[in-house]
């Protein structure tokens, strides 16, 4: 019986597979643990393997052709995710596999996971760090703890997955004390600091959520990234 035919290299078909799932080099180097050159370069070369251009270099998705060929291989990895993770559970004691924020991996889970030995013996807990969240429904993880705004669009559960909350942190804006910005200036009210430059990361979102628990629904944030 004739073999399968040449298939391209795994790697290259996993980056874009996942590159198609996350939308974006950076978030899928963050989700597959590697650099976002190392996306790159597998992107590029399943483009030179299959002599066709998948990814909207200009648009920052993927072409027709790379929506085309993603919808046919997202199956398969979905059939090899599910086989793979039915093995990992059948072996002796269980595996559980949970993603996390870094902070709250390191600080309050891994402190913990001797208690949660000795609580299920016999069953290998795999943690990992990760500033992005697994596709629970392809069953890259079983569990994934972070923070979520209660607007956030990934509060809308799948079906088969279920959600809990564990804690609500208080949420509060600080500063440096000697910030030459904060020189002269009097911060007394809520209001006084859309006077000021405020950081953020990916968004203001966070901001916003602030000003509207203080009352300011329509403040425009003055962001400094």
């Amino acid at each position: 019986m004739p073999d399968r035919p040449h298939l391209p290299p795994f790697a290259a078909l996993r980056a874009f597979e996942a590159f198609g799932r996350h939308g974006g080099v950076r978030r899928t180097a963050a989700a597959l643990g590697v650099s976002h050159a190392i996306v790159s370069r597998h992107l590029r070369a399943l483009e030179d393997w299959l002599g066709v251009m998948l990814v909207d270099r200009h648009g920052g998705g993927l072409t027709p052709a790379g929506e085309s060929y993603h919808a046919l291989i997202g199956p398969a990895f979905d059939q090899l995710c599910t086989a793979t993770s039915q093995m990992r559970g059948g072996a002796a004691g269980g595996r559980l596999d949970v993603w996390s924020v870094a902070g709250l991996a390191y600080l309050w889970l891994t402190p913990n996971l001797p208690g949660f030995g000795r609580r299920y013996p016999g069953m290998a807990l795999d943690l990992r760090p990760s500033d992005s969240p697994p596709d629970l429904v392809r069953r890259e993880a079983q569990g994934d703890i972070r923070w979520y705004l209660d607007t956030a669009p990934a509060l809308a559960t799948p079906r088969n997955l279920t959600r809990q909350a564990i804690v609500r942190p208080r949420l509060f804006p600080v500063a440096r004390a000697d910030a030459p910005w904060l020189a002269g200036a009097r911060v007394a009210t809520p209001r006084a600091l859309l006077a000021l430059p405020l950081l953020h990361e990916d968004s203001d979102a966070e901001w916003r959520a602030w000003f509207a628990a203080q009352g300011l629904e329509e403040a425009q944030p003055p962001l400094a990234a």
